[in-house]
């Protein structure tokens, strides 16, 4: 025979976390003068895109074989706006991004 308990415990785990959530979201968009909690969390999953494409990028780099030697004919003007534009993304994700370091 089972015995099914309603309410109890449960629900009050889950009221506590979401009071908690909802205090800890309250004090960021206090904290770094957000607007609104919505504007906080778009932010966080704009956040977690770049890092997840940084990642990817990442990856893709590390699987694509062998590195190629950049002589002077890569390094024209054409080629300069994507590399600085792909360095100051990398620097903007790891000072506003924390990272998760897997031992």
């Amino acid at each position: 025979m089972a015995i099914f308990v309603t309410g109890g415990c449960h629900g009050d785990h889950e009221h506590l976390a979401a009071r908690r959530i909802k205090q800890f979201v309250d004090a960021q968009v206090a904290e770094h003068a957000y607007r609104s909690s919505s504007e906080y969390l778009r932010e966080l999953i704009r956040k977690q895109r770049d890092v997840e494409k940084l990642r990817a990028m990442l990856l893709e780099g590390a699987n694509s074989g062998p590195g190629k030697q950049v002589t002077a004919d890569l390094q024209g003007d054409a080629l300069r706006p994507s590399i600085h534009k792909g360095i100051r993304t990398l620097c903007l994700n790891l000072l506003t991004s924390p990272m998760e370091v897997n031992n």
